[in-house]
C-alpha cells in the first residue's frame, strides 16, 4: 500500500482538515527516501504499517519486517515504556547500527501514533465496518 493510501491520508484529503496538514507532510517525508538513510523506505514503511496495526489500525499488503527487529518494534509499538539499554545492546550485536535503531524507532512511533489516531476517527465517525477490519487485523499481529 502506497502511504497516500492509508486511511488517515484519506481522511484529510476527504475532510481538507488543515490542522492535520503537518502530520501529512511528516508521514510523506519519511516514507521518501533520502541521502543518509539507515533503512530502505520499504522496511521504514514495513516497520510503520506493522507497528499500526498493532495500535489498532489496518493496512493491505503490509511488507515484511526485519526478523531482528520484530520483537523491538512489537515492545516500540506497545510497550515503550519498558525499553532498556539492554534492547538496544541486542539489535547492536546483531549488527543494527544506530542509524538503523533510531529510524526502526521513529517508524514504529509513527505508525503506533497513526494507527491510534485512525481507529480514534473511525470509532468518532461511526465506521463499525473499519472498526471490525481493524479489530480483526489486529489480532492477527499481535498474538
Amino acid at each position: 500500500m502506497h502511504w497516500k493510501d492509508l486511511p488517515i491520508q484519506r481522511f484529510m484529503r476527504d475532510k481538507s482538515r488543515s490542522e492535520f496538514k503537518w502530520l501529512s507532510t511528516l508521514v510523506e517525508r519519511f516514507h521518501s527516501p533520502y541521502e543518509h538513510e539507515a533503512l530502505t523506505p520499504e522496511t521504514r514503511t514495513a516497520i510503520s504499517d506493522q507497528a499500526a496495526i498493532m495500535a489498532g489500525s489496518t493496512r493491505d499488503d503490509v511488507g515484511e519486517v526485519p526478523e531482528d527487529i520484530k520483537r523491538y518494534v512489537k515492545k516500540v509499538a506497545l510497550y515503550a515504556y519498558r525499553i532498556l539499554d539492554k534492547d538496544m545492546e541486542k539489535l547492536m550485536a546483531g549488527g543494527r547500527s544506530d542509524e538503523e535503531i533510531y529510524e526502526a524507532t521513529l517508524a514504529a512511533i509513527l505508525g503506533s501514533n497513526l494507527g491510534r489516531l485512525e481507529r480514534g476517527l473511525a470509532l468518532v465517525e461511526g465506521d463499525t465496518e473499519l472498526v471490525a477490519r481493524m479489530d480483526a487485523q489486529n489480532k492477527t499481529i499481535v498474538t
